[in-house]
């Protein structure tokens, strides 16, 4: 019931006790049920090697017991650990075989095909996944998910459908976790809608939630938002601290890729102007896929008037936040 309604505290609670009273019975099926979960705490909390190990014995006990979904619950989460370590062909792998399993392989595999620069094939993803998405817990997952892979895209207004509906679904239960993800995915779609003061509150709160759950890596992650937002404000010296904090965890979780990411972004705010200037370009260092270009050089600005309102508007907020990195 704890983890039904994402309250790990508890739930960490409860799944140590329940593992120990099946071990003192010799009950070998609910144990593996119960490293599944252990495992999910443990990667929350940071444990990456501890968290696969738990979820590989998993895996094998309720797979000999002929638990196939539940051993693909434990395949999943060896999916997540990898996908936090940067081993996208292994988190792709174990995605894989937890489908295979009977379990869902969303939000983790769309994660994977976003930070391959597979935005289309995230999307369609993670839009089928929510399709028939009713566990609340499950759905607001994917939703985060899915702010991620659309603010990717810059098609704010899904980001903002899907914060709004993780907002709503917060609201219903008295969950520290999923406060922490509703506050999160709405502060960063408010800093794509251009509103930094009331995104940095919301992150801010992100950030402080996450923390005292205990959570490093999706703190490191808000963190790294905040750095935007704070960015985009005009508060520097905010922003290089959010972002150097950010990396220093991700360094110490082992979680390269996101700690590059946090270079590309530092790169791209020290070089600043002159080289915008010299490529007549715009860039963007998206914190959620890493560095693409939008070519529109400013003596071709006038044939925006050509495209849809959807392409307009998404152009015009990428040149708006480059200029605001520059």
């Amino acid at each position: 019931m704890c983890r039904s309604v994402a309250d790990y505290r508890r739930a960490a609670e409860w799944t140590v006790a329940a593992a120990a009273w099946c071990e003192r019975q010799a009950i070998t099926g609910f144990p593996g049920v119960c490293r599944v979960q252990r495992a999910e705490i443990m990667r929350l909390r940071g444990e990456f090697s501890q968290a696969e190990d738990e979820a590989r014995r998993a895996q094998t006990e309720l797979t000999a017991f002929g638990r196939l979904p539940q051993a693909g619950a434990g395949a999943y989460e060896i999916g997540e650990v990898r996908l936090r370590l940067g081993d996208l062909d292994g988190a792709e792998k174990a995605f894989g075989a937890a489908h295979q399993l009977g379990h869902e392989p969303h939000p983790g595999l769309a994660l994977v095909y976003l930070a391959r620069g597979r935005t289309k094939a995230a999307r369609s993803s993670i839009a089928t996944a929510l399709a028939d998405a009713f566990d609340p817990l499950h759905r607001a997952r994917l939703l985060a998910a899915r702010v991620e892979i659309a603010l990717a895209g810059h098609d704010i207004a899904d980001a903002r459908a899907a914060a709004g509906e993780l907002g709503e679904i917060a609201s219903r239960y008295d969950s520290p976790m999923l406060h922490a993800m509703a506050h999160q995915t709405n502060g960063a779609t408010l800093t794509y809608e251009d509103e930094p003061t009331p995104a940095i509150v919301e992150l801010r709160k992100a950030v402080r939630a996450w923390t005292e759950m205990d959570a490093p890596f999706e703190s490191a992650k808000t963190r790294r938002l905040l750095a935007l937002a704070h960015r985009f404000s005009g508060d520097e010296a905010s922003a290089g601290m959010e972002l150097r904090v950010a990396k220093e965890s991700f360094e110490r979780l082992g979680a390269a890729l996101e700690a590059n990411r946090c270079d590309e972004l530092i790169d791209a705010w020290e070089e600043g102007d002159g080289r915008r200037a010299r490529q007549s370009r715009f860039e963007i260092v998206s914190p959620y896929c890493g560095k693409y270009w939008l070519i529109m050089p400013r003596s071709n600005e006038a044939r925006m008037s050509s495209l849809d309102s959807h392409s307009r508007r998404n152009l015009k907020l990428a040149s708006t936040s480059s200029a605001r990195l520059a």
